[in-house]
C-alpha cells in the first residue's frame, strides 16, 4: 500500500514538474521574442530613417473665412462717385477677391455676387448717388448667400515619415514591457531608444521635428511615472490583468492618433482644425478601447456582491458606443475629405489602415465575453497592419 502511495505521488509530482517546466520553456520562448520585436521595430525605424533622408514636407495650413464686412459694406456708403474705376479695385481687395487665380479656375460665386453689385452700382446716375449707396449696401449683403472666400496660411510642416518613426518606437517600448524585464531594467533601453530617435530627427529637420521630439520625452515621462508602476506584478494579479494584454492595449492607445493622423495630411483636410479633430477622434477610439478592456478585466476581478461587478457589461456596452461613434464620425469625414488623386500610395492606404484600427476597437463587442480569444485576433491584426504600414511607408519614400 505504502509502495503504491509512493509511486502515485512520484507520477504526480513528475506531471507537475513536466508542466512547470514546460509552461516555463513556452514564457521565456515569448519573452525572447517580445524582445526581438522589440529591436526589430527600432530597426525598421531607422531603415525608414535610412531610406530618404529629406523625406516630403505636408503643409498644414490654417484657414480664415472673410468676415470683415464693415470696411466693405463702408467703401459703397462713402462713394463719391457711382463710376470710379477704383472703387471696384477697392471692393474687390476688401472683399478677399483680388488674389491671382491658379490656371484653368475661375472666382468663387461670392466675389461674382461683389463684382456685380458694383457693375450695377456703376450704372446708377450720379443724381442718384444716395439711393445707389444703400442698393449696393443690400446687395452686398444679398451675396450671404453665397459662401464668402477663404484665407489660407502655411502655419506647420510635418515630414512624412516622422510620424511612422514615433509609432515605432511605441511599439517597440511596449513590447519590451510584454516582455517581463524585471521593472528595474525596462525603461533603461525606453530612454536610450527615444534618445536615438530624437538625435536623428534633430539632424533631419529640428524645426519641424521638434514636436515629435517632444513627444518622445513626453512617453518616456509616461512611461516611468504612470505606466511603470503600474506594471508591477502584484498590481497586475490584484487587478487580474496581465503584462501582454496591458501592453497592447497601452500600445493601441497611444499609436491610434498615428493612423488617424495620416488620413487628412494625405487628403484635404491638411487645415490645422481638421487634423486635431482627427487626432482626438483617434485617440478617442484608443482609448475607448483600453477602458473596455479595463472593464472586462478589472470588474470582473469583484466579487459577485460588488457594484462594480454588476455594473461591467453596463459599462462595457457603453464605452463600446462610444467607440462606434467615434469610428462613424471617422469614416464620414474620411468620405468627405477622401482625394483619389493622392500621389502616394499611403493615400488609399491610410484609410485602410485606419479601417484595421477601427476593427480592432470594435471587437472589444461586450456580447462576447471570451475577450482572450478576441485578444488573438486583434495581435494577428495589429501584426499585419504595422507591416503594411511600414510597406507604404517604404514605398512611397523610396520612388
Amino acid at each position: 500500500m505504502i509502495f503504491l502511495m509512493r509511486l502515485f505521488l512520484k507520477k504526480k509530482i513528475s506531471t507537475f514538474w513536466r508542466a512547470y517546466l514546460t509552461s516555463s520553456a513556452i514564457s521565456h520562448w515569448m519573452n525572447a521574442v517580445y524582445l526581438v520585436f522589440s529591436l526589430l521595430n527600432i530597426i525598421l525605424a531607422i531603415v525608414i530613417f535610412a531610406v530618404d533622408f529629406q523625406p516630403p514636407l505636408l503643409a498644414v495650413t490654417a484657414r480664415h473665412q472673410f468676415d470683415d464686412w464693415k470696411p466693405l459694406l463702408a467703401a459703397f456708403r462713402d462713394a463719391q462717385y457711382t463710376n470710379s474705376s477704383e472703387l471696384r479695385a477697392t471692393a474687390l481687395k476688401l472683399a478677399w477677391c483680388d488674389a491671382p487665380l491658379p490656371p484653368n479656375t475661375t472666382r468663387a460665386p461670392y466675389c461674382g455676387c461683389v463684382e456685380r453689385t458694383y457693375a450695377t452700382f456703376s450704372n446708377k446716375s450720379q443724381a442718384s448717388l444716395a439711393s445707389a449707396r444703400d442698393d449696393a449696401v443690400m446687395d452686398l449683403v444679398g451675396c450671404l448667400s453665397n459662401r464668402p472666400v477663404w484665407r489660407v496660411a502655411h502655419i506647420w510642416g510635418l515630414l512624412f515619415t516622422t510620424p511612422a518613426i514615433y509609432l515605432f518606437f511605441i511599439v517597440s517600448s511596449f513590447l519590451l514591457f510584454a516582455a517581463e524585464i524585471p521593472s528595474r531594467f525596462v525603461l533603461f533601453p525606453v530612454i536610450v531608444s527615444a534618445l536615438l530617435m530624437s538625435i536623428l530627427l534633430m539632424v533631419q529637420d529640428y524645426i519641424h521635428n521638434s514636436f515629435w521630439i517632444f513627444m518622445f520625452f513626453a512617453v518616456v515621462v509616461l512611461f516611468g511615472f504612470v505606466l511603470k508602476p503600474g506594471f508591477d506584478p502584484e498590481r497586475q494579479s490584484e487587478h487580474n490583468l496581465d503584462l501582454i494584454s496591458t501592453s497592447f492595449w497601452w500600445c493601441e492607445y497611444l499609436i491610434c492618433p498615428v493612423f488617424a493622423l495620416y488620413v487628412p495630411i494625405m487628403h484635404c483636410g491638411r487645415d490645422l482644425f481638421l487634423v486635431s479633430v482627427f487626432t482626438m477622434i483617434g485617440t478617442a477610439i484608443g482609448g475607448l478601447g483600453l477602458r473596455s478592456f479595463w472593464c472586462s478585466r478589472m470588474y470582473a476581478a469583484q466579487t459577485e456582491n460588488d457594484p462594480k461587478s454588476q455594473f461591467m457589461t453596463v459599462m462595457q456596452y457603453i464605452v463600446w458606443l462610444g467607440i462606434l461613434a467615434s469610428c462613424v464620425s471617422l469614416s464620414f469625414l474620411t468620405a468627405v475629405y477622401y482625394n483619389s488623386s493622392v500621389p502616394y500610395v499611403m493615400g488609399p492606404g491610410s484609410v485602410g489602415l485606419l479601417a484595421m484600427t477601427f476593427v480592432i476597437s470594435l471587437l472589444q463587442w461586450p456580447g462576447y465575453q471570451e475577450f482572450d480569444q478576441v485578444l488573438t485576433a486583434q495581435q494577428v491584426i495589429s501584426i499585419v497592419r504595422v507591416v503594411i504600414f511600414f510597406a507604404l511607408v517604404v514605398v512611397d519614400i523610396s520612388r
